[in-house]
């Protein structure tokens, strides 16, 4: 009789996502390279950048539609003057937040000309900066970004100014929503230096503001669409570990079968004598490290 083969394991889909906020122009690579390596050893793994879907939502139409609705409800006398522009010229910013993001992500080059025009969107305390480069000698005033763009970097004077104001669009959800807000070092307060867990613990313990509740769409949009049974979370900066329990605790209470692993470059330099039992219960385990061989060892433990 021919020997029994060994059982196989069985397979498990791996989640791996990087939470809010990390720089939106330059994606955090941990998540693709751990992906890879992942598939590379017949993993059946996938990856989603929640920190660029949490800004594409926010800043969208309909995300700004949300943003006014939190403005319009403060008490006039804690409305910021920069809430109070935002109300007064929303129209302007909801027509402006889709060609304005288009633009950047490099799917209509053509409105270019009307961002550098500077008459096409609105203007806040962001951009008085950029009136202080006026040549004192030039009688007409002359140009103000001449100095780093020339007659010839349309393009990059377009970008320059779609940035700030997309700053400002920060600045208003900061003040109007989250003071915490910051695109890269959102709550980085939070993490950075802290003795305790305590401050974290009691600001994922509060209510969902508009950021929170977008952040948790969107992660449990992301565990209908995948169905992973591990979802690895990416933390590389102070500034992205709020949301990452928040994302923690939204899959916990929605999916608590599913198992989380905390990792990243924050997790291996903060977290290396780590004593708080509170961390674990958002998540199972934590990785420290280079993530291959821990990530196999999880696999194969699981």
């Amino acid at each position: 009789m021919p020997p029994t083969a060994p059982p196989q394991p069985r397979s498990i889909r791996v989640l791996s996502v990087i939470p809010p906020m990390t720089q939106l122009n330059t994606p955090y690579p941990s998540t693709a390279y751990l992906t890879g390596f992942l598939r590379s050893r017949g993993v059946d793994a996938v990856q989603e950048d929640l920190a660029l879907k949490l800004v594409l939502r926010l800043l969208s139409p309909a995300g700004l539609d949300d943003i006014r609705a939190c403005a319009e409800a403060l008490p006039k006398k804690q409305r910021t003057p920069l809430v109070q522009g935002f109300i007064a010229h929303f129209a302007r910013y909801r027509y402006t937040v889709g060609p304005t993001i288009a633009f950047l992500q490099g799917r209509d080059p053509t409105i270019a000309h009307r961002i550098a025009s500077r008459t096409f969107l609105p203007e806040g305390p962001r951009f008085d900066a950029v009136d202080a480069y006026v040549d004192p000698d030039d009688p007409d005033g002359g140009d103000p970004l001449a100095w780093a763009f020339g007659a010839m970097g349309l393009a990059d004077r377009a970008r320059h100014l779609a940035t700030l104001y997309l700053n400002e669009l920060a600045d208003i959800l900061r003040d109007a929503v989250d003071t915490r807000f910051e695109f890269v070092r959102y709550a980085e307060s939070l993490a950075q230096s802290q003795p305790t867990f305590e401050p974290l613990a009691q600001a994922i313990a509060a209510p969902l503001n508009l950021v929170d509740t977008t952040l948790r769409e969107l992660t449990l949009e992301a565990i209908t669409r995948h169905q992973p049974q591990l979802v690895l979370i990416s933390v590389p900066f102070p500034g992205a570990v709020y949301a990452a329990f928040r994302m923690a605790q939204a899959i916990k209470q929605a999916h608590p079968h599913i198992r989380l692993a905390l990792g990243g470059g924050f997790v291996n330099t903060e977290l290396r004598e780590l004593t708080e039992p509170r961390v674990f219960d958002y998540f199972d385990f934590v990785t420290l490290d280079a993530g291959e061989r821990p990530l196999l060892a999880l696999l194969e433990h699981l």
